[in-house]
């Protein structure tokens, strides 16, 4: 039989987990922690080994002092309780019946009640007693696709704003806008600029088309270099008064 690189993980985890409770098979204390919520996870690959699930299984049992030969595990995403991840419940499921538990509410989001957190027992775990369904796993994915997209119906444009004179090495120069780099202090290109402006401007007024290659030859005479002037963010876009070339 072959296995994948994700199931000789969780064997190995496992392994430990059955160590783990061999050396410490008592509880110690329980605290009530009542109810939990959160969005079952589609965790099965123990139960793709059968052995290996119910000598697990078996072990967790005794560890809790559980009267269900196999007891369910399940492990909750995004719970309204951190401390544990895996919860237990004194409830027989075979490696089969496991799996198909899973399939059918993986991706729901659902609600254990009578929930304990233990000490002891191979380390701090949790059982549970009642286990209710909030939202299917469908309505849970159409749940957040509709956040999503309000989310993006929400998006506000900033208010207007002004940046001010900005120093720039000119990539390119076009009558209604100007491709260039942000130079630094020093003088130099910043490597990794993360300017709000990116690395394009428009210019308004915009150059006149007749006057942008005699403007061209003048701004190669610095270096391509160049100061932008009174540059704004306006309705989410840069724009500059104008383009100075800027002395070396």
């Amino acid at each position: 039989m072959i296995f994948n690189k994700k199931s000789i993980v969780v064997v190995l985890l496992a392994l430990c987990s059955l160590s783990a409770l061999a050396n410490n098979s008592s509880i110690t204390r329980s605290e009530s922690v009542g109810v939990v919520s959160g969005i079952l996870a589609s965790e099965t690959s123990i139960a793709e080994i059968p052995l290996m699930y119910n000598t697990s299984r078996a072990n967790m049992a005794r560890a809790y002092g559980f009267k269900a030969q196999y007891p369910l595990e399940l492990f909750l995403g995004k719970s309204s309780y951190r401390s544990c991840r895996m919860y237990y419940k004194d409830e027989n499921y075979t490696a089969e019946e496991y799996i198909a538990f899973v399939n059918k509410y993986a991706g729901a989001n659902v609600e254990l009640s009578g929930v304990q957190r233990h000490y002891g027992a191979g380390g701090l775990q949790c059982t549970f007693t009642g286990f209710k369904v909030l939202a299917s796993a469908e309505e849970v994915a159409k749940k957040k696709a509709e956040q999503q997209k309000a989310q993006q119906g929400n998006v506000v444009v900033a208010d207007d704003y002004v940046i001010g004179d900005m120093p720039v090495s000119v990539l390119r120069l076009m009558p209604e806008f100007v491709l260039f780099r942000l130079l630094g202090e020093d003088g130099n290109p910043v490597k990794d600029p993360k300017h709000e402006c990116g690395n394009r401007i428009y210019i308004d007024p915009a150059i006149e088309r007749g006057a942008i290659h005699a403007f061209r030859a003048e701004l190669n005479k610095y270096g391509n270099r160049a100061t932008l002037k009174n540059v704004k963010m306006m309705n989410g876009k840069c724009t500059a008064e104008k383009v100075v070339p800027l002395s070396l």
